[in-house]
């Protein structure tokens, strides 16, 4: 199962290449306020791996989550999802050069929502994929024009991890 946000919610034309049994409840734009409501009505329990991706659009300043919030609520939402292997895909952060000058996020700001949910996690025992690491190597070219979402390329340099995490 896929909860989380854009990151996730655009994998759609790879579920196939992961499993044939993927739900993908992810919703671009969502942050860790929307993590339960994906969850309501899933039987989260009934997944065996739970794939989340999350942080991203916290970081956006005019959202208003402290990491405070984004830290509680994600240790909840992991609280909820206790007895499934769960796997935080970390952010990979933006390419502020293609970001307009108003733009609510930096990669400082990701780099904070992150580092915070990977506290969480380890409190946790979840397993992390480091996104920002996977994607160093492809530079820009791993994000689309707009500086935020994945690229194809991006995806393809993700897909292996997460098939590992997710296939069973």
């Amino acid at each position: 199962m896929l909860i989380g946000d854009s990151h996730l919610a655009r994998m759609r034309r790879s579920l196939a290449l992961i499993d044939r049994e993927v739900t993908n409840a992810a919703v671009g734009g969502s942050t860790v306020l929307d993590l339960v409501s994906q969850l309501d009505g899933l039987q989260a329990e009934r997944h065996s791996s739970v794939l989340l991706s999350i942080g991203t659009n916290d970081a956006a300043p005019w959202r208003g989550i402290s990491l405070e919030l984004f830290a509680e609520t994600l240790s909840g939402v992991l609280g909820r999802l206790d007895g499934a292997a769960v796997t935080y895909l970390a952010p990979p952060g933006v390419v502020e050069a293609r970001l307009p000058a108003d733009a609510p996020w930096t990669n400082a700001a990701v780099d904070e929502y992150r580092a915070a949910a990977i506290a969480v996690c380890r409190l946790r025992d979840v397993r992390v994929i480091r996104a920002d690491r996977l994607l160093q190597a492809r530079g820009a070219k791993a994000f689309s024009r707009d500086g935020v979402h994945l690229s194809g390329a991006g995806y393809r340099a993700l897909l292996p991890s997460i098939k590992a995490v997710t296939a069973h």
